[in-house]
This record gives C-alpha cells, sequence and structure tokens, in this order.
C-alpha cells in the first residue's frame, strides 16, 4: 500500500454538522468519484435522536467509521422532508445550551447508533462523563464496548471547551498524556483508547508531536487548526501535521483520522467553507457564494498541501 492510499484508508470528513446547503443530490453526486480517490469515510456528529435507518439509507451510509458523542450545544435533529439527511443546528453557533441529558442514555445511544450504522468508534469527551463517579460510568463504557464490539475513545479537552460544558477542566482533561494516566489510575481494569485532537493540543500549548509518546493508545485524531493566526479556514497545512502523519505511518498505526473543521461563533461563512471543503476531497462542486467559496478552496488546499508532503 502506497503512503497516500495508507492516508486515504483511514481519513475520514466530518458529517452530522454539513449545513442545509448541502443537499442529498450535493451527497450523491460524487460517489464515482470517491470510489476513485480511496475508501474515505465519514465521523457522525450524533444529535440525540437522530434515526440509524435514515442515516444508513443516505449517502453516506454504510460510510461512517466513527461517531462522535452528542456536543451540549446540540438539540433534537430536524429531519423535516427528509430532503436534507444530515442536519445542521443553525443556533449552536449563537451560543451553547448546557447538556441536560443523562451521561449514561448518552452513551448507551452513541454506541448502539455507532452499532447501527457500521462505524467502528464512538468518541466521548471527559464532559459527558458522570462527574459524581466516573469510576462507574467507566465501566458503563466498558460494559458497552463488551456488548456492542465498539471502541469508545476518549478525547481530551481544548482551553475553550469550558464555554460548551458544565465544569471547571482539571488538567487531566487538557492534556492527552495526562488523560490517559488519570484513567488507568482510576480505572486500572481497562487500558481505555482516546481520541487525540491538534486543535486542542494548539490551544493548551502543548506540542501536536505529543502523539509520539503515546499513539499505541490513540484510537482516532482530529487533525485540525494546526496554524495557529491563519486563516480560519486553513486547517491541516503545518509541518507538524507531515511529521505526525509520517511518524503514524512508519509505526504501521491503525486508526482513523478526521478532518474536523472547529467553528467561530460569527463567521457563518467560513464555518461552511471549512466543511464543505474538507469534502472536496470527494470532488463536491465549489459553491457560488463569494465567501464560502474562498474559505471552501483554502480548505481543499490545505487537505491537498497534507496529501501531496505526506505521499
Amino acid at each position: 500500500m502506497t503512503k497516500a492510499n495508507w492516508l486515504l484508508s483511514r481519513l475520514l470528513l466530518p458529517a452530522g454538522m454539513l449545513p442545509r446547503i448541502i443537499s442529498h443530490g450535493d451527497l450523491r453526486h460524487n460517489e464515482q468519484v470517491r470510489k476513485q480517490i480511496g475508501n474515505i469515510g465519514f465521523e457522525y456528529m450524533l444529535l440525540v435522536d437522530q434515526d440509524p435507518a435514515k442515516v444508513n439509507a443516505s449517502p453516506i451510509g454504510g460510510k461512517i467509521k466513527s461517531v462522535h458523542a452528542p456536543l451540549p450545544a446540540f438539540s433534537h435533529s430536524a429531519i423535516g422532508d427528509n430532503k436534507y439527511f444530515i442536519e445542521f443546528m443553525t443556533n449552536w453557533i449563537y451560543g451553547p445550551t448546557r447538556f441536560p441529558v443523562d451521561p449514561y442514555f448518552v452513551a448507551e445511544k452513541t454506541i448502539t447508533f455507532a452499532k447501527n450504522v457500521g462505524a467502528k468508534v464512538a468518541v466521548f469527551h471527559t464532559y459527558h462523563f458522570d462527574q459524581k463517579n466516573i469510576p462507574e460510568y467507566l465501566t458503563f463504557l466498558s460494559e458497552l464496548e463488551k456488548k456492542y464490539k465498539i471502541i469508545p475513545a476518549i478525547e481530551h479537552e481544548g482551553s475553550y471547551i469550558d464555554a460548551y460544558s458544565n465544569y471547571i477542566h482539571e488538567d487531566w482533561t487538557k492534556d492527552p498524556v495526562e488523560l490517559i494516566n488519570f484513567l488507568d489510575k482510576i480505572y486500572p481494569a481497562k487500558k481505555f483508547m482516546i481520541c487525540y485532537d491538534t486543535c486542542s493540543q494548539i490551544s493548551n500549548n502543548l506540542p501536536v508531536l505529543d502523539i509520539k509518546k503515546i499513539f499505541n493508545r490513540v484510537a482516532v485524531i482530529h487533525l485540525a487548526d494546526s496554524v495557529p493566526g491563519q486563516d480560519l479556514a486553513l486547517e491541516i497545512a503545518s509541518p507538524g501535521d507531515i511529521e505526525l502523519v509520517n511518524f503514524l505511518y512508519e509505526k504501521k498505526w491503525g486508526g482513523l483520522i478526521n478532518a474536523e473543521v472547529n467553528g467561530a461563533i460569527g463567521f457563518w461563512e467560513e464555518l461552511v467553507g471549512k466543511i464543505y471543503g474538507a469534502s472536496a476531497l470527494l470532488g463536491f462542486p465549489i459553491l457560488k457564494n463569494v465567501g464560502i467559496r474562498n474559505a471552501q478552496r483554502h480548505q481543499q488546499n490545505s487537505c491537498k498541501f497534507l496529501l501531496t508532503n505526506f505521499s
């Protein structure tokens, strides 16, 4: 397998946060292109009441490799007339709502949804935990993994995440190395896998290449916003990212990489452009809106940079 094929075989694009401007027809448009490019899949951002049958019937059905537990800013999905299989909650960008749902319900909902759409991994943030009894919550996650054969991957937090959660994050929730040490200490019966987020590393002033210390405990990587101070839509175009994927290739790492996007409040065009731009790897058409088109091209160029310099 060539290096490019190795990357494409595990490279995911975000879904579940796609804006309404992206239609069923857009998703179906480039199936042949996707097959020519490689086995690119999706990480699905779950909404609490999402129907897996509708997702399986959509153009991304059968291509979801990872499912992310619901964000606190999301509420119930609204599939409506089924014109759009992947709904975008427009109100989250203007200010998050708190997360009132029982953590055990969210855990089981996410794991079973992942099972029903054929995914292999379910990503949880530390704020999804039962904060009053973390060992009990981890026991529950471990039991769900055994029952459904879905790997739970715990994602560390960025410095920006406090606005989206109900508690003040401790150091172990932000540093992935400390997160692993904490999980091993508080729940030694199992070696939990984690989700490694480069955007969170940068926001916490931690090296992106810390992954070299813990790569064998990483199931999923969120590769995003790795060039601080650059255009909001410029995602994965830093030398550190190239070194990261080269290291993982040499180690024959078998996990997944999501070309994640991170929205900024008030930058709707940038957000749409970033999400749609990642999908340009599949050959999706350039949108007509000038602001969105520019953001999309930045993101597309970023993905091309990663692929070109890696291969």
